[in-house]
């Protein structure tokens, strides 16, 4: 179980820190957060709001923390050991719901399949999400 916090842990802090790179400026990889939608008058480009983007770069560390924490790989203490289960079954969750998506532009249900972010969503992005969603839960059954 160990190495699956790992793992989890690693992924979550990689996106936290390309999430950092594009608050930044940064441009590269830059088609994996702008969402082309079709209209009448050429494409919509949906970038996400900066709450959002500040929300992943605080939230996704903290949520590694808990995970490294879960199986001793770090010393922290948040509190009682229930607090730690109900904040990773509540990502495991959140996570799922991201891998479904909103059938439109995101998961694995989406109907606009034809843009570079639809491709990275669907072979990268969603399965990333599932992954991490299935260690939330075990590392909460835990």
């Amino acid at each position: 179980m160990k190495w699956l916090a790992i793992v989890g842990a690693t992924v979550l802090l990689l996106r936290a820190l390309l999430e950092v790179y594009w608050f930044l400026g940064g441009e590269k990889f830059y088609q994996l957060r702008v969402i082309p939608i079709p209209t009448p008058d050429g494409p919509r480009l949906v970038e996400p709001a900066t709450p959002s983007t500040l929300s992943v770069i605080v939230a996704f560390p903290f949520l590694a923390f808990i995970m490294l924490s879960r199986v001793g790989a770090v010393n922290g203490h948040l509190g009682s050991a229930g607090f730690a289960t109900f904040v990773l079954a509540v990502a495991s969750f959140l996570m799922a719901t991201r891998t479904v998506g909103d059938f439109y532009v995101r998961g694995f249900f989406k109907k606009l399949t034809t843009t570079s972010f639809a491709r990275w969503d669907t072979y990268a992005i969603s399965p990333t999400y599932l992954m991490l969603s299935v260690v939330c839960m075990l590392l909460s059954a835990e």
